[in-house]
C-alpha cells in the first residue's frame, strides 16, 4: 500500500468516524472562505460592460484578454497597494490584481494518537499473488496465403482506352471523308 493510498483509507476513516459520532453536520459546516489571486494585469481599455486587459500572469499565462463585465461576478479587483476597486472606476494604465472568493471545506486536524487507532482498526493487506513462472512464448505462426488475390482493380483504365480509340477512330473517319 503507497503513502498515499495509506492517507485516503486513514482520510475515510477520520469520515466515518465522525459520521458516526454524529458530527458530521458540524464538520460540514465548517468552511474557508479565501480570496484567490487569478491574474494581474493592466488595463488598456473600458468601455461600457467591455474591459480590455494586458495579463502579466494568470491561468492562462500572459496575453491580452476581453473581459465582460458582467461576468466578473464574484470577481474583486485590486489596485497596486491592495485597495479594493470596483469595475467602473479602473480606466486605462491602471495596473490591477483579480481576485475570485472560494469557498471550501476546513482542513480536518486529528491527533497521531487517533491516526494509530485507525491504523490498528485497519485489517493488514493481503499478501500478493506469486506471480506464475514466464513460460516462453510460442513463436508466432505465419499467415497462410490466400489462394486468389482479391480484384481491387477498376474498370476504368479500359473505358478510357477504349473512348480514346473510339474517338481516333472517328477522326480518322471524318478526315479519310474530307479528301474523298
Amino acid at each position: 500500500m503507497t503513502s498515499k493510498m495509506k492517507w485516503t483509507v486513514i482520510a475515510a476513516c477520520v469520515a466515518l468516524v465522525v459520521g458516526t459520532l454524529g458530527l458530521a453536520e458540524i464538520a460540514a459546516a465548517q468552511t474557508v472562505t479565501e480570496n484567490v489571486h487569478i491574474g494581474t494585469g493592466r488595463v488598456l481599455h473600458r468601455s461600457g460592460e467591455t474591459l480590455i486587459v494586458d495579463v502579466k500572469e494568470g491561468p492562462r499565462g500572459p496575453g491580452i484578454r476581453k473581459i465582460n463585465i458582467k461576468s466578473t461576478d464574484g470577481i474583486t479587483f485590486k489596485d497596486r497597494l491592495g485597495n479594493v476597486v470596483e469595475v467602473f472606476d479602473l480606466s486605462p494604465g491602471d495596473t490591477v490584481s483579480a481576485y475570485r472568493r472560494e469557498t471550501r471545506p476546513a482542513p480536518v486536524t486529528i491527533t497521531m494518537s487517533e491516526v494509530e487507532e485507525i491504523k490498528a482498526a485497519e485489517p493488514p493487506a493481503p499478501p500478493p499473488a506469486p506471480k506464475p513462472a514466464a513460460a516462453p512464448a510460442p513463436a508466432p505462426e505465419p499467415e497462410p496465403k490466400p489462394e486468389a488475390l482479391p480484384s481491387t482493380a477498376s474498370p476504368l483504365p479500359w473505358i478510357l482506352l477504349v473512348g480514346l480509340l473510339s474517338l481516333t477512330a472517328g477522326l480518322a473517319v471524318r478526315v479519310a471523308r474530307k479528301r474523298a
